[in-house]
C-alpha cells in the first residue's frame, strides 16, 4: 500500500474502504480505487470521494464479489443480508448504501451517481422494495420499511467495527489464526476461530424462534459442525426454557395456541429482546395480554396537567391498539374453524342453540381479555371487536374521553364503504360534530395513525358532495331538499364561530346559493379541496418539539426496550438530543441514562433519576421548547442550543461513544 495514501485521514480512508466493500468490489480493484481516489485533488471531500469511486466502481462493470466481501463479516445474518444487498442493481444499491449507511442526502446521492435527487429517490425505494421482497420469500413473513431498516442498523455496526491497516481488510475484534508451517497465507481475511449463530435478527416461526437462514448455493457457507449444532442446541435450551414457560402461560391466558401466541409481533420482539438480554424480568413484563398492559399503565386521574393527560392518554391508546388489534385479527382468525356451528342455527330454535364446549371456551376467553366476539347468523361469520365490561373497566381509568371513544368507535370504521354510507346525510352532520369535538381533544401526532381523521374527512365529503351511489343532487342538478335542510342546521346558530365543520359547510352552501342551489360548472374542482384535513388538524392539539415524527418514534420504542446502542448508530447529535428530551419529557429516565455518556463523573442509575426530577423542577418547561440547534465542534465535542417559548436557553452538550453520539453533560447548563 503506497504510504502517501496512508497519510490521509484514518477515518476518511475506513469510510471509503467501507464504502467500496459493501459495494462488493473485489481487494485488488478497491486497492487500486483507493489509490486513485485518496491521491487526487478535493479527497477532503467525503461526496467527491463517494462520487470518484463510484464512477471507477460502474466502469469496472464487474459482478459483486459477493463470497469474498461476505466473509469479512463475522456473523452469518450479516452475510446474508450483505449478499442480498449485492443482488441489487448498482445505482439501487448505491442510493441504498449511501442513505442508510452513510447518511448522505439524497442531493449529495444524485451528484454521486450523476442523477436527479428524484431518480436517487426512485432508486433507493426499488431498493428497499426489493429487499423486503427478498426478506418475504426466504422466511414467509411481511417485512415493513422500519423492520428493514433495524435490519441494515445492524449490519451497519458490523461494517463500522472493520478497520483498515496497511492494505489489511479485518474485523477490530478479530481471533486471528496462524497458518501452519510450511504453508503461505495466501488468505486475506481471518476468522473467529469457532463462529456462533448471532440471535439478533426479531425473526421468529412457531414454537421456535429461528433465523431466517439463506441457501448456502448463494452465500456458499460452510455447514455446520457436530460441535456447531451442539453448541446451538444447547444455547437454544438454555434461552427456551424460561420462555416457554412464559409463552404457555401467556397462550392459556389468550386461549391461543402456542404457536399462534409465538406468531404475534409483539411477541416476537420480546423474545428477541430476551434473546439479547437474558433478562427474565423484562421478558415476564413484555409478555403480557393487551389488557394485562392496559392495567399496568398510569392512571390519567394521577396527572395534573390536562395537555400531560391527552399526550400519556395518546401513548397509552397507541401502545394497546399495537397488541389489541393484532390478537384481535388472531382471535378472529381462529373463530373460522367454529363458523360451520352457525349452520345449525337455521335448524335449531336460537333459545336451544348452543355452542360446543371448545368454541364456548374461546369465547368467554375473548371476553375475558376486552373484546366483544359477534356472530353474524345471516353470513355465517364471526366478528371480534375492542369493547365490553373488562376493557371499560381498564380503560376508564386509563384513557381521556377523547381516546377512549375513538378506541371504543373503532369497531364502527369505516363508516362509508363501497360508496354506502352507514348514516344517512342527517346522521352523518351529527357525527361530524361530535367528531370534531373529540378530536380537539385529541393529539395530531403525525408519528400515529388518526384513523377518525380519516373517517372525518371521508363523511364531511359525503356530506357535501355525496358519493357516485348516493348523490345529493336530484337528476335536475339541483340540491336535494333534505340535504340542504341538513346544511342550513349545521350553520345555523353560533355554530359557525365554534366549529371548523360548520364553517366548511357554510362556504358550499353560499357558493351554491349564488348558483340557486343548482351544480354548476366550477362545482367539481370546487369541493376537491374537501379531502384536506388541514382545517381540522389545525383544531387539534399540536405535540412539542419533544413529539417525534413515526421513524424517530419507532427507533426510541425500539431503543427503550433493548437499550442496544445499534438501535441508535445512524442517529446525528440533534436527533439524539430529541431522543433524550422526549425521554425527560416522560420521565422515562432509564432510557436518558442509557444515552448519557458513560464517563466516570456519570452518577449511578439512582443518582442519576433523583437529579432528573429535580431538573424538571428547575428547568423550563420541556414542552415549551421550540428548537435544537448545533452551535460548533470542538474536539469531538457537539454543542447544541435548546430554545424554549418562555425565553430561556439551556445547552447540551454530546460526544461520540463508540458508534452513537451520547449526551455529555449532566446536568443541563442554563446559558446566560
Amino acid at each position: 500500500m503506497d504510504k502517501d495514501i496512508m497519510k490521509k485521514p484514518s477515518v476518511l480512508a475506513d469510510r471509503m474502504n467501507q464504502f467500496l466493500l459493501q459495494l462488493g468490489t473485489r481487494k485488488e480493484k478497491r486497492d487500486d480505487i483507493l489509490r486513485t481516489v485518496l491521491k487526487e485533488e478535493g479527497a477532503e471531500e467525503i461526496v467527491i470521494c463517494f462520487q470518484k469511486a463510484y464512477k471507477l466502481v460502474s466502469d469496472l462493470n464487474e459482478k459483486p464479489a459477493v463470497e469474498e466481501s461476505g466473509k469479512i463479516l463475522l456473523h452469518p445474518e450479516d452475510r446474508q443480508l450483505h449478499a442480498l444487498i449485492l443482488s441489487l442493481p448498482l445505482q439501487a444499491r448505491t442510493a441504498l448504501i449511501l442513505s442508510r449507511f452513510h447518511q448522505v442526502e439524497m442531493q449529495d446521492i444524485a451528484v454521486v451517481m450523476n442523477t436527479t435527487p428524484s431518480d436517487a429517490e426512485i432508486c433507493l425505494e426499488d431498493a428497499e422494495e426489493k429487499l423486503i421482497n427478498e426478506l418475504h420469500e426466504l422466511d414467509g413473513q411481511c417485512f415493513t420499511n422500519n423492520e428493514l431498516r433495524r435490519l441494515l442498523t445492524f449490519l451497519l455496526h458490523s461494517y463500522k467495527t472493520i478497520k483498515y491497516s496497511d492494505g489489511i481488510v479485518k474485523p477490530a475484534d478479530e481471533k486471528t489464526v496462524k497458518p501452519e508451517a510450511g504453508k503461505q497465507d495466501s488468505e486475506e481475511f481471518r476468522f473467529k476461530e469457532q463462529e456462533k449463530p448471532s440471535s439478533k435478527w426479531p425473526l421468529a416461526a412457531a414454537g421456535g424462534f429461528m433465523l431466517l437462514a439463506i441457501g448456502a448455493a448463494l452465500l456458499n457457507n460452510p455447514t455446520p459442525t457436530v460441535q456447531d449444532n451442539e453448541i446451538a442446541q444447547a444455547e437454544e435450551e438454555k434461552i427456551d426454557k424460561h420462555a416457554q414457560e412464559q409463552l404457555d402461560d401467556l397462550s392459556a391466558q389468550l386461549g391461543l395456541s402456542f404457536a399462534e401466541t409465538s406468531n404475534l409481533t409483539y411477541v416476537q420482539k420480546a423474545m428477541y429482546i430476551y434473546t439479547a438480554k437474558q433478562d427474565e424480568e423484562e421478558l415476564d413484563e413484555l409478555l403480557v395480554t393487551p389488557l394485562q398492559f392496559l392495567n399496568k399503565q398510569p392512571e390519567i386521574q394521577g396527572i395534573k396537567n390536562e395537555l400531560d393527560m391527552t399526550f400519556q392518554s395518546l401513548a397509552t391508546a397507541e401502545e394497546y391498539l399495537l397488541l389489541a388489534q393484532e390478537v384481535q385479527a388472531a382471535y378472529e382468525n381462529k373463530l373460522e374453524a367454529y363458523t360451520e356451528e352457525l349452520e345449525k342455527f337455521e335448524e335449531a330454535d336460537i333459545s336451544q342453540f348452543s355452542f360446543s364446549p371448545e368454541a364456548s371456551s374461546l369465547l368467554k376467553k375473548i371476553e375475558g381479555n376486552g373484546y366483544n366476539a359477534v356472530a353474524d347468523l345471516k353470513h355465517k361469520t364471526f366478528s371480534v371487536a375492542i369493547g365490553g365490561n373488562a376493557f371499560e373497566e381498564a380503560a376508564r381509568e386509563k384513557l381521556v374521553p377523547a381516546y377512549y371513544d375513538y378506541v371504543d368507535e373503532l369497531k364502527n370504521f369505516p363508516y362509508i364503504k363501497d360508496g354506502h354510507s352507514q348514516l344517512s346525510v342527517e346522521e352523518a352532520s351529527v357525527k361530524l360534530f361530535q367528531m370534531e369535538d373529540k378530536l380537539k381533544n385529541m393529539v395530531d401526532d403525525f408519528s400515529w395513525e388518526n384513523k377518525w381523521l380519516v373517517e372525518y374527512e371521508q363523511l364531511l365529503s359525503y356530506v357535501i358532495k355525496g358519493t357516485a351511489k348516493e348523490p345529493v343532487f336530484t337528476e335536475d342538478g339541483e340540491l336535494k331538499e333534505e340535504v340542504k335542510a341538513v346544511w342550513e342546521q349545521a350553520i345555523s346558530g353560533d355554530k359557525p364561530g365554534t366549529y371548523g365543520t360548520s364553517r366548511t359547510i357554510r362556504f358550499y352552501y353560499n357558493e351554491l346559493e349564488k348558483h340557486d342551489f343548482k351544480r354548476f360548472d366550477q362545482w367539481k374542482s370546487l369541493t376537491a379541496s374537501i379531502k384536506d384535513v388541514s382545517i381540522m388538524r389545525s383544531l387539534m392539539r399540536t405535540p412539542d418539539l419533544t413529539g417525534l415524527d413515526p421513524e424517530l418514534n419507532e427507533i426510541y420504542h425500539l431503543y427503550n426496550q433493548s437499550d442496544d446502542d445499534r438501535e441508535i448508530s445512524q442517529l446525528n447529535p440533534v436527533q439524539i438530543a430529541k431522543l433524550y428530551f422526549h425521554a425527560l419529557r416522560y420521565d422515562d429516565y432509564e432510557t436518558m441514562y442509557h444515552l448519557t455518556a458513560s464517563k466516570k463523573e456519570r452518577p449511578s442509575m439512582e443518582a442519576f433519576v433523583e437529579n432528573s426530577k429535580q431538573q424538571r423542577e428547575e428547568y423550563p418547561d420541556i414542552s415549551t421548547m421550540t428548537e435544537i440547534v448545533e452551535e460548533g465542534r470542538d474536539k469531538g465535542i457537539v454543542t447544541l442550543r435548546v430554545s424554549f417559548s418562555e425565553g430561556e436557553d439551556i445547552s447540551l452538550s454530546l460526544k461520540e461513544e463508540g458508534i452513537v453520539w451520547k449526551v455529555l453533560n449532566f446536568p443541563l447548563k442554563k446559558d446566560n
